[in-house]
């Protein structure tokens, strides 16, 4: 099977403990028809998130959801955490950075109660989505369970 991003010039990290599977399986059309771009998804094994990259946290939704990381090579990644969960009103989610921080491969960003959205009756898959037009020099490697902050592209 084909799994996560691979760029020879920079790492890309897991953004989470999970299993990684293909975006096409995602129960919401706008990811699995890759309408935002190319990406893939994490079911998660805890609420910890952390950076896919090094570079620029540009949006950050207040809500603490969904945000977005520019790398100083003009890559830009959205990671958005579950389906519909903007409803929340950022109950559940715990923001550790802002916009317009810098941020490291692996560094803490989001703390998400997976309980509290499981029992509201949400999914809580996360997409890692390739928003920049540059999306086509990524390759991909193999699916399957990954480590939080480890590198996963080659």
């Amino acid at each position: 099977m084909i799994g996560f991003l691979k760029s020879k010039r920079k790492k890309i990290v897991a953004i989470a403990n999970a299993r990684m599977f293909s975006i096409d399986e995602v129960k919401e059309e706008m990811f699995s028809k890759k309408m935002l771009g190319p990406g893939l998804a994490f079911e998660l094994k805890d609420g910890k998130i952390v950076s896919p990259c090094n570079g620029v946290i540009t949006t950050f939704f207040p809500t603490g959801h969904a945000f977005g990381i520019s790398r100083n090579d003009g890559l830009e990644l959205l990671v958005h955490i579950g389906i519909n969960t903007v409803e929340l009103n950022g109950k559940g989610f715990k923001k550790l950075k802002k916009q317009g921080d810098i941020v490291t491969a692996g560094e803490m960003v989001v703390d998400v109660d997976l309980d509290f959205l499981k029992n509201q009756g949400y999914d809580t898959t996360v997409m890692l989505v390739v928003v920049s037009e540059n999306a086509d020099k990524l390759k991909f490697i193999s699916y399957g369970d990954v480590t939080r902050g480890k590198k996963i592209n080659v």
